[in-house]
């Protein structure tokens, strides 16, 4: 019997569903050889835990015949003794770098999505759809190649911002400074020499501290303690913008809001910095004032909420261009609107929160899921899903959001697998 209970306590140190002293001949049952790495990877399905016992491979047991069973992490199948990662992840969650992942801000420009995930303890960037200047980063199927696979920016992690452009991306690195990869045309990656386009990040020159970015088709910003800087096709100090909490680009203008205006400047050939002009205007102007909720830029057009002293009529304001409708929440086509004009995206009182502009359409959320998105629907990118919002973005032709579940769903064009594995 104290032999038995010795056998007894030693396989337990193993944990259950072990056999103990296996052989060869008698596969899982006691026998005379005890349990070692040769005698235990000899049984098909069984691998060495030490303390002369075998246990049974599996997820809750796998080990390399060492001496040491381990659990592997969720996810994770057990493969000859070894703990493999996953190779397919549940619909909306992103397949990591050694696990499935969920997301909790997705960001989209021109045909490329990226999401910022919660990984490993920290924050990680992957991005999908078009890589015709290396958008997916060093790791990419090469220039050209789209690819509906989320990639990861490996130099990113720890970022707690990105924005994507025409076809570049930028992020807030965790120490405050801004990198950017992708077409570099018009110098919108911030190093001196532009034209050539980088699937690396590379560090723009001189910001620091930075809390908002915006990447247009080719330019780049970012909101630094001084104000607004801006780099590529529009540059320049903007000190006008010192306390902005975000900052949009379009097409070929920029804005940003403070906690009681928007400031706009840029091209303005559509009206979109609301000024009641068609003037370009390189220095900031003021088109609309009052407690701020949020601001968006399409191709050109402009859109912002007002928080306070407003109702369902006049807190969402949209300016600029209207060609397709999308500064209409009928998604009937009219005029330009050189300024703010009331859009009545819902039926009740309940304010909007959010609102999101791709090339020449717009997405209003009023939390948390009523959705309604006017516009240019020629690729479907107004049907979007049901589903409750935590993040909402939209691209060129395309829109995603990050649901409650922290699952993302993207909808519309999918021409450069900017949908990735999150399409209807």
């Amino acid at each position: 019997m104290k032999k038995l209970a010795v056998l007894f306590l030693t396989a337990a140190a193993c944990g259950p569903g072990l056999v103990e002293f296996p052989t060869v001949s008698q596969g899982t049952g006691p026998g005379s050889i005890p349990g070692s790495p040769a005698s235990c990877g000899a049984v098909p399905g069984l691998v060495y835990c030490g303390g002369a016992t075998c246990d049974t491979l599996g997820t809750l047991h796998c080990g390399l015949n060492n001496g040491v069973c381990e659990a592997c992490p969720g996810g994770y199948s057990c493969s000859s003794g070894v703990c493999a990662p996953p190779t397919t992840c549940a619909k909306g969650q992103v397949l990591g770098v050694s696990s499935c992942v969920n997301a909790s801000v997705v960001v989209a420009g021109g045909n490329t999505s990226c999401a910022i995930v919660s990984e490993g303890g920290t924050s990680g960037v992957y991005c999908w759809g078009a890589n015709d200047s290396g958008q997916l980063g060093p790791s990419g199927q090469g220039l050209g190649a789209s690819s509906g696979t989320p990639t990861e920016i490996a130099a990113l992690r720890g970022a707690s911002a990105v924005a994507v452009g025409a076809a570049h991306v930028c992020a807030i690195a965790s120490d405050g400074t801004v990198k950017c990869w992708g077409r570099n045309d018009a110098g919108q990656l911030g190093v001196s020499t532009s034209g050539t386009p980088s699937a690396d990040p590379v560090a723009v020159p001189n910001v620091s501290n930075a809390t908002a970015i915006a990447a247009g088709d080719r330019h780049s910003c970012a909101i630094t303690p001084a104000g607004a800087l801006c780099w590529g096709a529009i540059a320049g100090n903007f000190p006008q913008a010192k306390g902005a909490t975000k900052i949009v680009a379009g097409d070929a203008h920029t804005c940003a809001m403070l906690s009681s205006s928007v400031l706009c400047w840029g091209k303005n050939d559509f009206g979109q910095l609301g000024n009641g002009t068609q003037t370009d205007s390189s220095s900031p102007v003021t088109p609309l004032t009052g407690a701020m909720q949020d601001v968006t830029a399409g191709l050109h057009h402009t859109c912002a909420l007002l928080s306070a002293g407003v109702d369902r009529t006049n807190a969402l304001r949209c300016w600029g261009g209207n060609e397709l409708g999308q500064i209409d929440a009928n998604s009937v086509p009219g005029p330009n609107r050189l300024t703010p004009t009331n859009v009545v995206a819902f039926g009740s009182n309940q304010l909007p929160d959010h609102v999101a502009a791709g090339r020449a359409h717009t997405c209003v959320l009023r939390s948390p899921s009523d959705l309604a998105c006017f516009g240019d629907s020629t690729s479907g990118q107004l049907a979007f899903p049901v589903a409750t919002v935590n993040s909402l973005a939209a691209g060129g032709n395309h829109s995603c959001l990050v649901d409650a579940s922290s699952l993302l769903h993207c909808w519309g064009s999918n021409a450069s697998n900017e949908l990735g594995p999150f399409g209807p």
